[in-house]
């Protein structure tokens, strides 16, 4: 018998107060995305208010794709913390940082860290999908409308 090593994707690495604010708004729409119907409402939602219809519908797509890689083809389950919890997760913590860097044209970095998350062979358009969000997406962005962080896990 084999003793397995834990997940460790929730280790927190870091807080939402501390993120740039792309990154943090990544991290809350990806625990809202996951959590529920309503949290999903929540990021189009807050996408179309930021970006208007247009551009937020765009965002949106890109966002889903990105969402569905990871959840298709991560190289392990993706772990993430509860939707208010103040700490944020090595796994959230790569994917912000991963649409961050890609946002800037850094594609080469961008695809070195989306290979933490997703197989080879999906890499690419991992980056992609992040590329065409995070571009969308202003790097001082505030927190999503209506978030508030107050508690722990």
């Amino acid at each position: 018998m084999t003793a397995h090593a834990p997940i460790t994707g929730g280790a927190p690495v870091s807080t939402m107060a501390t993120l740039p604010g792309r990154q943090a708004l990544m991290v809350r729409y990806l625990r809202d995305w996951c959590d529920s119907a309503d949290g999903q409402i929540r990021v189009w939602s807050d996408l179309a208010t930021r970006l208007g219809p247009a551009r937020g519908q765009a965002a949106l797509k890109a966002f889903e794709d990105m969402v569905a890689i990871l959840l298709a083809f991560g190289r392990r389950p993706l772990v993430r913390h509860q939707a208010n919890c103040t700490c944020v997760g090595s796994d959230e913590a790569v994917v912000a940082l991963m649409v961050s860097t890609a946002a800037t044209g850094a594609e080469e970095e961008a695809m070195m860290i989306g290979a933490l998350l997703v197989r080879a062979d999906m890499i690419r358009p991992l980056v992609d999908a992040a590329m065409r969000l995070g571009v969308n997406l202003p790097e001082n962005a505030a927190a999503p409308i209506g978030a508030v962080n107050t508690t722990k896990h």
